[in-house]
């Protein structure tokens, strides 16, 4: 039994009796698991245990006497997203692969649920920055791994994701760390001591580099495109484009010429076999959602479909991008319920800026909502290409997004959101039992 197993297991059977009581403890642990995988990371028992299984069911079950909750007003942001689910058992039930698609989707039912679950218990600005800073850095741990290994390898290998996670591919890690980038420049706002801000520069610097070392070139264009819009949205707009010049020169000057050359082939796609692939699975895609209102159904892709509709049947590959993947797998319903969700999250960050943008003491909220937009744009232009459309941590932003338009204008970081109790009349929902707050103020 290996130390790591050991010591995993113990912090993570001690806290379950803390997520127990405070299930924003054990949302949080779920996901740092969901995304960093850290059990992943040992050798023995603890590699396949199911701990964040054991975590959602623990922070689920606390929800139950959690008072700080908004369940109902969760459930009600994420009403676009609960249709696009229960068209989902329609198109499973209708699927090409009815096996696989029956065990998809309750795997995006969990991701959907803790996002809900998530939402729920984001009432007060100093948890919205808890629980976001966790599931950044889970991620951004890859990019900093991988940034150390793209120096010391000179860039010569690529590097790639968690082994039997969604963003295992290099190009799915890719987009992941080039959402990170912006959320980690909110993280220096929030963060001011000096040995904070210094490792958050030098970990922002070695996610870039891991960007770079993953050789995906639809990364390149999802991290040209954060970095034009993050320009547009900082404070510091010409700090930040002097930043993106040097890095981009930098990266010209250590990246090695095969790097160069395979960046260069997406004004050559013609003759590229990937994009080839991508192209006849894109074609699949829109010639399943024409064929069937329904959509393949989740996990499609295989000889079965690509025999009756792909262009070259014999070239057979996943969608390679959240569009078409929706398309594909749900039709044309399917992709409008998605686009819909995505731009009511989009709506939402807007509304949070107005909101907040007058408030003296919003400034962090602002700069929030302004760099989740930035780390959305990342994920809509780099999940162009791959398939992350049921990622989780894109869904934690939605939550968070929602999250920050409910946030009461004025209210110090720790202050629990208000809730209406009758007309006329706000209060604070407390955050301590009753018979706590008796003991401390006697009886009333």
């Amino acid at each position: 039994m290996a130390i790591r197993d050991i010591v995993l297991m113990l912090l993570l059977l001690g806290g379950l009796p803390v997520a127990l009581r405070f299930p924003f403890f054990g949302i949080c642990v779920y996901a740092w698991l969901g995304l960093m995988n850290p059990h992943r990371l040992s050798w023995g028992f603890a590699y396949d245990f199911p701990w964040a299984q054991v975590y959602g069911i623990v922070a689920l079950v606390s929800l139950a006497w959690e008072r700080d909750r908004r369940l109902l007003a969760s459930v009600a942001r994420f009403r676009i997203l609960i249709a696009f689910l229960a068209w989902m058992a329609v198109t499973s039930l209708m699927a090409l692969e009815p096996a696989r698609a029956s065990v998809r989707i309750v795997e995006v039912l969990k991701i959907y649920l803790m996002a809900i679950a998530t939402l729920s218990v984001l009432t007060t600005e100093r948890r919205v920055r808890i629980f976001l800073s966790v599931a950044v850095l889970s991620v951004a741990f890859f990019g900093i791994k991988g940034g150390l290994f793209t120096v010391l390898g000179g860039g010569n290998f690529r590097v790639w994701g968690p082994p039997g996670s969604v963003i295992e591919d290099n190009n799915q890690l890719a987009v992941a760390l080039t959402m990170t980038v912006p959320l980690m420049v909110w993280m220096l706002k929030v963060y001011p001591a000096i040995w904070a801000r210094a490792a958050l520069v030098g970990a922002i610097g070695l996610v870039i580099v891991a960007i770079l070392g993953t050789h995906s070139r639809g990364a390149l264009l999802a991290l040209v495109a954060m970095g034009l819009l993050l320009i547009v949205k900082s404070e510091r707009k010409v700090a930040f484009a002097m930043v993106f010049l040097i890095g981009a020169v930098l990266a010209v000057m250590f990246m090695p010429e095969h790097f160069w050359d395979r960046m260069a082939s997406i004004g050559n796609y013609e003759r590229d076999k990937s994009a080839y692939g991508r192209f006849n699975a894109w074609q699949t895609a829109l010639r399943i959602a024409d064929a069937r209102l329904t959509g393949g159904g989740f996990d499609y892709a295989g000889v079965r479909a690509f025999a009756a509709y792909a262009p070259d049947p014999t070239d057979v590959k996943s969608a390679h991008s959240i569009y078409f993947q929706a398309l594909g797998e749900h039709g044309w319903p399917g992709l409008v319920l998605f686009l819909a969700f995505w731009g009511g999250v989009w709506l939402a960050l807007r509304a949070a800026i107005r909101r907040h943008r007058a408030d003296p003491a919003g400034g962090a909220r602002v700069a929030l909502a302004a760099m989740i937009q930035v780390s959305l744009a990342g994920f809509l232009v780099g999940g162009a290409f791959v398939n992350i459309g049921y990622w989780d941590f894109p869904f934690y932003l939605a939550a968070v997004a929602f999250a920050l338009a409910a946030l009461p204008v004025g209210a110090p970081a720790s202050a629990p959101a208000v809730v209406q109790a009758r007309p006329g009349i706000r209060r604070p929902v407390s955050p301590m039992p009753v018979a706590m707050t008796r003991r401390m103020h006697g009886p009333r």
